[in-house]
């Protein structure tokens, strides 16, 4: 009778706490990261799901940010949901993520996390682990084959989030699942001509340039050739021209790559480009088709 009476007092105690909006008792365990206590809650019944009310965080997403596997494993054994979001949509699975937990997504991955999480500006789980520039969690999250055809809010692709970084390894990650590459974002700009806005290496730009139709045009109305000529790059212009560029397509001010190289003091681009004209008159734009 007293262990009964006990019981009462503690998951009254429970209630009052979250009805007050403060983190429960098991909220509290977990976060400490002691299995013991969050252990007697459980088995009191204390609600394995009740959201914080700062971020609006459940104990699995406080176990998951803090890489408590044992926590991990315990609340998902008491039916803790795998892929519910707090306040700006971010999952225990994000947390493990932006963390940088790869057990702890090898956990929640095994467990049924989804992949296809998007948090409130829209960015997936893979996403994420590009903005953190980790490549064991990317190779594991795109084992999973998540859809990569999902954008932003900002309709940035995954092979554009890649590209956003820099990193020759997550970019060639994502091209080796053979995405669309002429998909643009809310500016117009494809995986393309967004790359000449990065820290994006020769080699990756490249390994766009043969899959891409080179002349569509970004949100200025430069196409690739254009850009490479604007910012100097001479070491990609031979792959542009080889994959189709067309030296005569102009600007909406009717500038060609010639002159906005000339405008911004690429000299040397400006002759290299000259010759060829004189030596292959340009044709209108090839209509490219789309990479395999």
């Amino acid at each position: 009778m007293k262990n009964v009476f006990l019981s009462l007092i503690l998951l009254s105690a429970v209630a009052a706490q979250a009805s007050a909006c403060q983190d429960t008792p098991l909220s509290n365990a977990v976060k400490k990261g002691d299995v013991k206590t969050a252990r007697i809650w459980l088995a009191l019944g204390a609600n394995v799901n009740h959201a914080n009310c700062t971020f609006e965080r459940t104990p699995l997403q406080t176990a998951a940010k803090n890489d408590s596997l044992d926590l991990i494993a315990l609340l998902l054994k008491h039916k803790a949901s795998i892929n519910a979001q707090d306040s700006k949509g971010y999952s225990a699975l994000s947390y493990a993520i932006m963390e940088g937990h790869a057990d702890a997504v090898a956990a929640l991955l095994k467990a049924g996390a989804n992949v296809e999480v998007a948090d409130d500006l829209g960015d997936t789980e893979v996403m994420l682990a590009f903005v953190s520039r980790d490549i064991g969690i990317s190779k594991q999250l795109l084992a999973a084959k998540p859809d990569l055809t999902v954008k932003n809010n900002k309709n940035i692709t995954t092979l554009m989030a890649a590209i956003d970084t820099g990193d020759d390894s997550l970019i060639q990650l994502v091209l080796d699942t053979k995405p669309d590459l002429n998909e643009m974002d809310v500016h117009g700009n494809t995986a393309l001509t967004r790359s000449f806005n990065f820290d994006v290496s020769d080699l990756a730009i490249e390994k766009l340039i043969t899959r891409q139709n080179v002349n569509l045009p970004d949100e200025n109305g430069d196409s690739a050739l254009m850009l490479a000529a604007i910012v100097g790059n001479a070491n990609i212009i031979p792959a542009l021209l080889a994959a189709g560029a067309n030296l005569a397509q102009t600007d909406p001010e009717g500038n060609t790559a010639i002159d906005l190289a000339k405008q911004n003091g690429n000299n040397a681009i400006a002759n290299q480009l000259q010759a060829l004209l004189k030596m292959s008159p340009p044709q209108l734009p090839p209509d490219l088709p789309d990479a395999p």
